[in-house]
């Protein structure tokens, strides 16, 4: 019989059946379990409510809201929502959820979209970056961080926004639940319940963000604290806050740096310094991963690519179970510009993580190589990685696959944890990573342990009915289908969702709900092309499958880990998980249920346990060595070859869970560790030093880049204190670098000719070394690691600094060099926005140009200024797109300068005259003219050379203003400006300078409105012919208002007495006289520094006068300048360490073998010789330290006597010299067992010990805690203690107004506009007519004497009727007061004739003390007295008394008649002329003449000054710099 099938016509016709029939089927599978929806545009990422098929979106262009209770199927508009543009899930609470809103008003549901109830967060709107905090216990507290009209601050609601949200901090930066993770557990109730976290400055303080403090509250901040760090002190800088699993991290940032420190705490009022080792961690260079109950994962960016480089990669770190000590897990992890990481740990499976690797670090980082990457997984928790295993067909080996860094769909990119062991992922086999489109799928059923191929080409995936469904659409293709698999993977069915005639689509999104439960998967897809686009969501559900529900003979036990086929140990433990067995045709269909876990603990092996915090794996890989040396028990070690028992250096990983047993105890045990491994000890007097000789060489420059210290006590394993230095000798030049002070130095072979170090001021890792071609060479990791780059010219030969940085963009620089024709250097500015690898020219013949963006000054970032130059004329032109456009802001410039706030420019004031106008503005677009006052004015004459820019510390310009300019007969007045920097008054006259700008004059740092100036007391003889220049030395304390003498000591440090103050003259002939400004070797040297508050040291001497410096002796003042001693006989270099505990003193130009060093505060010095031999001695020409003025190490810089050439260097080590760390806690000082006592400045003119109008308390060691160092950085400010009333010491003569012999305003020009303020502030009500007097800027006395308004207020121009709401009085009570003053008239005329018949009338008194010449503390406002005799008063006084008690009430009537009058006519005046500028910018100098620098110009407060004049710039040095 034949059995072969015939092609009958019956057998055709039932073939062709057959193809009508099957689509016919196919089609009705679509229609019943394929739903799709078209939306007009794109859609946000889709949030599904947890454990429920309820998922929203929101369409941000339209601002509509949707959302879809059955995954997607059908879809419905959020009612009655508007300007809708994002949606944030409640992660605690699978009910609530917040529709985000453009405007002021949301939307909160708290059943799952069921409902929705509208709040608005009044008038701003919600911070992008931290928008809402939910409690992880309540759902109906809820936090909302908003901002808008230049004001943040932060609300919150109990109830859910039931009812409107109520403020909780004003001004807060960022405010969260403490308890915002469920798994957060403080063991205190309250706690739990009530406390919140905030980053807000204090109510006191100002927004900016080194006064972001981090402060909590458990009464909703009606009183709030500030968080202790580290050893108990508070900190500010802080800029954002997470809650990590039961961890509540901060970051906080240092200063003039980007480098940040992490802090964890548990209950959000003690924290503690997370510690990475040598690990820095960079704003936006640290991201926090997926952590767990114990431990937090963090992944730090390494290299010094910046955060947003595509080169970036990271180092990830794991912590202990406390979250404080880190340790390197994994490096040279892939990062993306945005801090994305390929790291994803598996979701419901102990200890398995995947993570991509570089493998070519070196390359990336030194050649911009592109990275490498492969793939790897740890099942130790990150102890140990290996690639990961792929098989193909018969091909095997490596797998890498594509993570997070590049990111295509949402979600986890392989895992999920309802599908336990199952992950899907796109990659190759091979070495390293393909690009994405060269990739395939690949599938593991066993927790990543194997992989294989899954199906050709890139796919987006979801899993499906707990992993039962595997499913696949394809990503770089359009495609009209997508795949799935009923047995893990290993095959794959086709199904196709859209109709014949219906264009394919590109996928997009692609999920189902977070667990993986559901059999629906939501997929989003666009068809078409341009207008005809579309965009479609389909939701399918697998349930067409019509499968049976799993029966238990289908299921099968899965083990996390397996070896050799017997259940394998992860994490101390086996955990195994019931699943369907990969050939079983059925359904999980447990929707909303995921697997549960089983464990098994496990037998402890060596695979448990990992090296300790402080200590590294041998090369050997079998023991813990320590990093560094470690302390011995008592009485051990007396002998280097001796032993003793320590700790072996293992820890068990946390939160592993082996059973401990023999080789838990053996691993855990101590061991015998040879002595060597301990810390040396210093010598016998506890101070340790080191010689360098440089043979052959002497020194040319050194600059120090100073780690940031983040005062927070933390007991870091960082003691980086890095120099750069350049050399010059018989080898040529040379760059050298130090990591340790100087103890050690390593030549930094790669760099030729190099000369000149330009340390970045705005980051302080960052420092350029340019050299004589255009190779420049930088490091960003403070010399760890070097790079170079070529600049597009020469460095020019103007003496004009080379680079200029930017304060915001770490990257972007200006360079000004040479370009030669015909022998000249013309210079010109160019400017890169990637680290010297882009150069653009700005500007030729370029003079200073400078980047003029500074935070809270409201112009573009990248608004420059430019002195450029015209022939023999200079303009200033600014221009805010790279000089693509310019405009001229003034012409005809001598130059411009920045100092804090402030853009002073110089101008020449017409062809003729030589003198000099000064122009200043502080945001940078407009500028107004200084307006001296009359008895100061610059007169013009040949030769004027103009004014040196002093200081801007307290927000005023102190100004120098040549008067005689005669050769060693230079002479002038110093002045001092409002808040805006036009408007100034005359502070002291006949101050010192000299030939090069530099004037005697300093601010006493760290201690409001004290400064020390130098002034000529024999000025009318040096103005004739031959005299010489008789200096003295005054001090103000009150920011120039007032000067007196230094009062001297009584006897010098031998005990004798100093005659002239043992005979008691008067000030005039004995006081103590200071060499300033004009004597100092280096402008970088200063009497006092802003870490040791109220120290101050100079040389001098006793008497009537200023004696020469080399017969003078060494002072030193405890209390700011109020008293002084004598520290040494002789002429001394000083330089303060670890914040003024340590003073060290060294003889000047002297060959010399000793130092004197006083631990407590100067009032003891003892001698330390530095040499081997007691014959040997050195010429010392510096001493150095960083500039923070914190380190307890020192640099001596010298040669031999006599040998320019053989220079040297010594490290001095001060840290054996203390038994202990200090102990500090703010809030606990002055008690018994703390090293710290409050300190309260002293004013010498008022019993109330005011300063600045308040009494402020500083913390200060107390001195007998000279065994003790203060370690990091002590934020000295205590506190304002009280606020003072106002006295005449609080304020200043007003513009146009002098002191006269009695200490008196008088009037001595025009007065200035008083509404000039109305103007300038248009939100302000009124003014107070001119009294003579101004408050000090930055005074804050109440009450009391307020000389300022002596004078009754008046209205702003088109603020009358609120003046009057304020002010007015009603008709009736006018009527009432004009009736009882009549009435009383003939009474207070009788009284007053009486009263004042033989006397004088009117006179004010203001003040105390004693008036002694032209700088007096007595001041007296008198009013014309009247004398009885006379007719004129005798006998009308009756009369004029009646008539005066009328008048007291017609001021009412007159004031409102006025005000009617000025509301509508307004004021005649006219505005000042003012230039208008449409950017902002400025510059400062570089280096001068001095060979190199014992403080580099990170030193706060350490201002360089100079001079404008018609041949020089306007500073001469450094100005902004500096400061």
């Amino acid at each position: 019989m034949d059995f072969s099938l015939r092609r009958t016509p019956l057998m055709r016709l039932v073939f062709i059946l057959l193809l009508i029939l099957l689509p016919l089927a196919s089609a009705e599978v679509d229609k019943k379990n394929i739903k799709r929806t078209s939306f007009e545009s794109k859609l946000s990422p889709f949030q599904f409510f947890e454990d429920s098929e309820t998922v929203l979106t929101v369409e941000p262009r339209h601002g509509i809201a949707h959302i879809s209770k059955d995954a997607g199927a059908s879809w419905d508009k959020v009612p009655d929502v508007q300007r809708a543009f994002a949606i944030v899930l409640s992660p605690n609470n699978n009910n609530v959820a917040i529709i985000m809103c453009t405007g002021d008003t949301h939307y909160i549901t708290r059943n799952q979209g069921k409902d929705w109830t509208p709040f608005t967060t009044k008038g701003m709107t919600p911070s992008p970056a931290s928008p809402f905090s939910f409690h992880g216990n309540d759902k109906h507290k809820i936090i909302i961080n908003v901002h808008g009209n230049n004001e943040r601050a932060s609300y919150y609601t109990t109830d859910g926004f039931k009812t409107e949200p109520e403020l909780l901090r004003h001004r807060a930066q960022q405010c969260m639940w403490a308890k915002e993770k469920v798994s957060f557990a403080s063991g205190h109730e309250k706690v739990d319940k009530d406390r919140i976290l905030c980053i807000a400055p204090k109510e006191s303080g100002i927004i900016g963000l080194l006064n972001e403090h981090l402060l909590y509250s458990d009464n909703y901040f009606k009183d709030e604290e500030e968080a202790k760090i580290g050893d108990g002190r508070s900190g500010s800088g802080f800029v954002s806050m997470v809650s990590a699993t039961k961890y509540v991290l901060a970051a906080k940032k240092g200063e003039h740096t980007t480098e940040m420190a992490m802090y964890t705490s548990t209950d959000g009022s003690e924290w503690h310094r997370a510690l990475f080792g040598q690990q820095k961690i960079d704003a936006d260079g640290y991201t926090v991963m997926e952590s767990t109950n114990y431990t937090i994962r963090v992944d730090v960016m390494e290299g010094g690519g910046g955060p947003f480089s595509p080169s970036s990669m990271g180092n990830l770190f794991g912590s202990d179970s406390n979250g404080t000590y880190f340790t390197s897990i994994q490096k040279h992890t892939n990062r993306n510009p945005f801090g994305f990481v390929d790291y994803e740990r598996l979701d419901n499976v102990q200890g398995v993580a995947l993570a991509n690797i570089v493998t070519n670090p070196d390359a990336v980082l030194e050649r911009s190589e592109p990275k490498q990457l492969q793939t790897h997984i740890t099942f130790d928790d990150g102890r140990h990685y290996k690639p990961l295993k792929g098989q193909r067909d018969d091909r095997k080996g490596n797998l890498n696959l594509h993570g997070y860094s590049e990111m295509r769909n949402q979600g986890k990119v392989f895992s999920n944890r309802g599908a336990p062991g199952l992950l899907m992922g796109i990659g190759n086999l091979g070495d390293d990573l393909h690009d994405y489109e060269e990739c395939n799928l690949w599938v593991s059923e066993n927790g990543g342990e194997d992989w294989f191929f899954g199906y050709e080409g890139p796919h987006k995936y979801e899993f499906a009915d707990s992993g039962s469904v595997l499913v696949a659409v394809s990503d770089t293709v359009p495609t009209d289908h997508i795949k799935y698999s009923l047995n893990y993977g290993h095959k794959w069915e086709k199904l196709k969702i859209v109709d014949d005639d219906d264009d394919k689509f590109r996928a997009g999104v692609f999920t189902t709900v977070t667990d993986s439960t559901s059999t629906k998967v939501l997929l989003t897809a666009l068809s078409g092309r341009g207008d005809d686009a579309k965009l479609w969501v389909y939701s399918i559900d697998f349930d067409f499958l019509d499968l049976d529900k799993c029966k238990k003979d289908d299921l099968q036990m899965w083990h996390a880990r397996e070896i050799d086929g017997e259940p394998g140990c992860v994490m101390g433990q086996q955990q195994s998980f019931r699943r369907k067995k990969p050939d079983a045709k059925c359904t999980v269909d447990k929707e909303f249920k995921e697997a549960e876990p089983e464990f098994k603990a496990c037998p402890c092996t060596d695979a448990d346990f990992e090296c300790d915090t402080g200590y590294v794996l041998s090369e050997s890989r079998k023991k813990c060595m320590p990093e560094k040396g470690l302390v011995a028990p008592k009485g051990k070690c007396k002998n280097s070859k001796d032993t003793f028992m320590g700790p072996s250096g293992f820890r068990q990983i946390p939160g592993n869970a082996c059973k401990k047993n023999d080789v838990y105890d053996k691993i855990m045990a101590d061991v015998e560790r040879p002595c060597d491994d301990l810390s040396k000890s210093p010598t016998a007097d506890g101070i340790r030093h080191k010689i360098t000789p440089w043979e052959g060489a002497s020194f040319r420059e050194f600059r120090y880049l100073e780690r940031p210290d983040f005062s927070d006590g933390a007991d870091v394993d960082d003691e980086d204190e890095t120099v750069l230095l350049l050399t010059e000798g018989n080898e040529g030049r040379a760059a050298w670098k130090t990591h340790d002070h100087g103890k050690k130095w390593k030549l930094l072979e790669d760099i030729e000719g190099p000369a000149s170090i330009y340390p970045n001021a705005h980051e302080h890792r960052d420092a350029y070394i340019v050299t004589v071609s255009k190779a420049v060479h930088y490091t960003t990791d403070r010399g760890q690691n070097f790079r170079s780059f070529q600049a597009p010219s020469v460095p020019n030969d103007r003496g004009l600094p080379v680079i200029r940085f930017h304060e915001a963009r770490r990257n972007w620089l200006i360079w000004t060099g040479c370009v030669s024709s015909s022998g000249r250097c013309y210079p010109t500015a160019h400017r890169s926005l990637k680290r010297g690898d882009d150069w653009e020219k700005l500007v030729d013949d370029a003079g200073t140009c400078e980047f003029v963006w500074q935070e809270g000054r409201n112009t573009s970032e990248k608004l420059v200024f430019c002195a450029r130059e015209d022939g023999h004329a200079k303009s200033l032109v600014g221009s805010d797109d790279w000089f693509e456009t310019d405009h001229v802001i003034f012409n005809d410039i001598a130059n411009f300068a920045t100092m804090s706030e402030f853009i002073i420019v110089a101008t020449h004031e017409s062809k003729e005259q030589a003198t000099l106008t000064l122009n200043a503005s502080i945001d940078a677009q407009t500028f107004a003219p200084a307006r001296w006052p009359p008895s100061v004015a610059p007169s013009p004459h040949e030769g004027f050379d103009g004014y040196t820019v002093l200081d801007s510390s307290s927000h005023s310009i102190f100004l120098h203003i040549t008067v005689s300019d005669r050769r060693e007969r230079e002479y002038g007045t110093i002045v001092k400006s409002n808040s805006n920097g036009t408007n100034f008054v005359t502070s002291l006259l006949y101050v010192n300078r000299n030939e090069l700008g530099f004037v005697d004059f300093e601010k006493v740092q760290a201690i409001e409105g004290t400064a020390l100036a130098n002034v000529v007391a024999n000025y009318q003889e040096v103005d004739g012919e031959s005299a010489v220049k008789k200096l003295q030395t005054r001090i103000t304390h009150n920011d120039g208002a007032d000067w007196d003498y230094l009062t001297p000591p009584s006897k010098d440090n031998n005990g004798d007495d100093y005659p002239c103050v043992a005979q008691r003259k008067r000030k005039a002939e004995c006081a103590l006289h200071l060499h300033g400004y004009t004597e100092r070797r280096s402008p970088e040297e200063m009497y006092s520094s802003p870490s040791a508050v109220g120290l101050v040291l100079g040389i001098g001497n006793v008497g009537s006068e200023l004696g020469r410096k080399r017969d003078g002796d060494t002072f030193v003042s405890r209390d700011g300048g109020l008293t002084w001693h004598t520290a040494q006989k002789g002429q001394y270099m000083w330089e303060f360490g670890d914040q003024g505990s340590i003073i060290v003193l060294v003889e000047e130009h002297s060959p010399t073998n000793k130092l004197y060093y006083s631990l407590d505060e100067g009032r003891n010095f003892t001698a330390y010789r530095f040499t081997e031999q007691e014959d040997e001695e050195y010429e010392i020409s510096d001493l150095s330290t960083v500039p923070s003025d914190g380190s307890l190490n020192f640099l001596l810089w010298g040669r031999k006597p006599g040998g320019r050439m053989d220079a040297v260097t010594i490290n001095l080590d001060f840290k054996g010299a203390f038994d202990r760390k200090c102990s500090f806690k703010e809030g606990e000082h002055d008690e018994e067992d703390s090293d710290y006592e409050l300190w309260v400045p002293e004013h010498p003119f008022q019993d109330s010990n005011c300063l600045f109008g308040h009494r402020a308390a500083y913390h200060r060691k107390k001195k007998t805690s000279t065994d003790c160092y203060n370690g990091p950085h002590i934020e000295r400010f205590h506190a304002t203690l009280e606020n003072c009333s106002c006295t005449a010491m609080d304020f200043e003569c007003d513009y146009n107004y002098e002191r006269d012999r009695a200490g008196i305003c008088k009037k001595r020009g025009e007065d200035r506009d008083p509404i000039e303020e109305c103007r300038q502030n248009p939100g302000q009500m009124e003014y107070h007519p001119i009294s003579g007097y101004r408050r000090i800027p930055g005074n804050t006395c109440q009450g009391g004497k307020e000389l300022d308004y002596i004078y009754q207020p008046l209205p702003c121009p088109g603020h009358g009727k609120d003046f009057a709401d304020k002010h007015g009085t009603s008709g009736w009570l006018v009527l009432f007061i004009v009736v009882i003053c009549l009435g009383a008239a003939g009474v207070i005329g009788w009284f007053v004739y009486n009263r004042f018949a033989h006397g004088q009338f009117g006179r004010i008194s203001l003040g105390d003390g004693d008036a002694s010449g032209g700088q007096t503390t007595r001041l007296r406002l008198p009013t014309p007295s009247f004398d009885t005799g006379s007719a004129l008063v005798r006998y009308p006084v009756v009369a004029v008394s009646a008539v005066a008690a009328g008048v007291m009430a017609v001021p009412m009537i007159a004031i409102s008649a006025g005000r009617w009058v000025r509301d509508r006519f307004p004021s005649s005046r006219r505005e000042g002329a003012y230039s208008r500028l449409g950017g902002d910018g400025p510059v400062w100098r570089g280096s001068g003449s001095r060979t190199y620098r014992s403080r580099d110009s990170f030193a706060r407060g350490r201002d360089w000054t100079g001079q404008a004049s018609d041949e020089s710039d306007l500073l001469g040095e450094d100005s902004d710099e500096e400061a």
